[in-house]
């Protein structure tokens, strides 16, 4: 009995201890439970401040998008209203001003102009119209940009498909724009030549005169032959009215330019220079070479051109006729390449001649050629190869050098069919019998001398001309 009541005391110490065991086991369990609990409790009150914070957020982000709202609202209000006074503004500029087009004409300025892209001219007029400083504007088709100035012309520079200008002001200056436009357009005979008459063979019906060359006896005259029909000949055939509309208009009768007066505003003096040359020629390429890289003679202009003398058919002609056909040919090269737009004078000079472009604008300058007229500088010497032309004189020489080709005697050389072609298609002149010299190398006024067919006797006639010490190129050869 004492063993088993010591074993059941044993019993009794074992389950004691599983029993302090599991209450061990269960403080441990609620302590974790408890510390979950504190976790839980955390966990639920950040997730509380992070619900608070996120609904105070969207409430500013909601009070926000309903400022941004009424910003809106008021910024489309403010727009409309903007508008409907630009609206408003445009309609009574444009019941207060006017503009009247010029279509075809270039007219001169020499002020600061600003400058817009233009997709048509009138678009560009209407740019014009609606700003109050705007007095006249200029549409260039071929760069579709418009130029914009505050002072009005009434100077035309150039007739010519590819301009359009519009005189622009306030409706009670209708009258004077008008008065204005009526002007410049009196302007375009003297412009592009004093007359425009018609030659041999050609209808005398709008032109009323004819002209002839020198060669032509005996000269033809503009007789109708019916209502839509008059031709220049020598007499009216069988069948025509007879109708002596005008006698025949000799070509030398042309005037001189006379100077523009000091108050008038003068054509400008920026040159585009070219010479023809013949490449598989050595000398002459050679010198214009030594040109380019010395920048001498017509490369001292602001843009020049060398043309390639161009091959010509047949063998059988005549050396003159071949040389006025090479001219020709050059002046369709000149045609093409645009520049002499950008310049008040073209400049066509022989290679081998001895050319200073700086003493030409002092001519120029001291010439005081009107602006915008069409007119070519005669010097007066005889076979000077020097051709001096304003941009309205090349225009006309381009465009009628075809009619040229008909009625101008080719076999008396290039200088005699320039001129009097020029003459014929109603290009005016002027005179500077200082422009060129015959042979000497002298002279302060000096503008163009001789034919130096070698780089040497080029250089040293350059350097006597000018006063300059040797070129360099000329001395290496001395030394040598």
């Amino acid at each position: 009995q004492v063993e088993r009541g010591h074993s059941l005391i044993q019993a009794a110490r074992e389950s004691g201890t599983k029993a302090e065991d599991k209450v061990h086991d269960a403080m441990q369990k609620t302590a974790e439970a408890h510390n979950l609990e504190v976790s839980s409790q955390r966990i639920a009150d950040k997730a509380r401040e992070q619900q608070e914070h996120a609904e105070a957020t969207l409430n500013r982000s909601r009070s926000e998008i309903r400022h941004a709202k009424l910003q809106l609202q008021k910024a489309d209000e403010d727009e409309a209203k903007a508008e409907s006074l630009e609206k408003e503004a445009r309609e009574t500029t444009e019941k207060l001003r006017v503009c009247i087009s010029i279509e075809g004409v270039l007219l001169h300025h020499s002020g600061e102009a600003r400058q817009d892209v233009g997709s048509s001219s009138e678009a560009c007029e209407r740019l014009c119209l609606l700003q109050r400083g705007c007095q006249e504007s200029i549409f260039h088709s071929g760069e579709n940009h418009c130029r914009f100035y505050e002072t009005r012309s009434d100077v035309p520079e150039l007739f010519h498909s590819f301009y359009n200008s519009s005189l622009c002001g306030m409706r009670e200056d209708l009258s004077e724009l008008q008065k204005s436009k009526d002007l410049i357009l009196s302007r375009k005979d003297f412009l592009q030549g004093r007359h425009t008459c018609s030659w041999m063979g050609e209808n005398c019906m709008t032109s009323k005169c004819c002209v002839s060359a020198d060669n032509e006896y005996p000269k033809p005259s503009c007789f109708k032959k019916n209502e839509s029909y008059a031709g220049c000949v020598v007499s009216p055939p069988s069948g025509w009215s007879g109708e002596l509309i005008r006698g025949n208009q000799q070509v030398l009768q042309l005037q001189p330019v006379p100077a523009s007066e000091p108050a008038s505003e003068t054509m400008g003096t920026s040159l585009f220079c070219f010479s023809i040359v013949a490449w598989d020629s050595p000398r002459t390429s050679e010198l214009a070479q030594h040109l380019r890289r010395v920048r001498q003679g017509l490369f001292q202009c602001e843009e020049h051109a060398l043309v390639a003398a161009s091959a010509l058919p047949g063998s059988q002609e005549s050396s003159s006729w071949k040389a006025v056909y090479t001219s020709l040919l050059a002046w369709d090269q000149v045609k093409k390449d645009g520049r002499y737009l950008k310049h008040d004078w073209t400049i066509k000079v022989d290679l081998e001649q001895v050319f200073l472009p700086e003493r030409l604008q002092q001519h120029l300058r001291s010439l005081r050629a009107p602006a915008g007229v069409s007119v070519v500088l005669q010097s007066g010497q005889p076979n000077n190869s020097l051709q001096v032309l304003s941009r309205q004189a090349v225009q006309a020489l381009v465009d009628g050098k075809d009619r040229c080709m008909l009625h101008v005697d080719h076999e008396k050389g290039e200088e005699y069919f320039a001129d009097l072609c020029l003459r014929g298609l109603g290009v005016n002149y002027m005179v500077d019998s200082t422009m060129v010299a015959s042979g000497s190398c002298q002279g302060s006024k000096t503008v163009a001398v001789g034919h130096f067919e070698s780089i040497d006797a080029w250089d040293r006639c350059y350097d006597d001309l000018t006063g300059s010490a040797p070129s360099s190129h000329v001395l290496l050869k001395r030394k040598a």
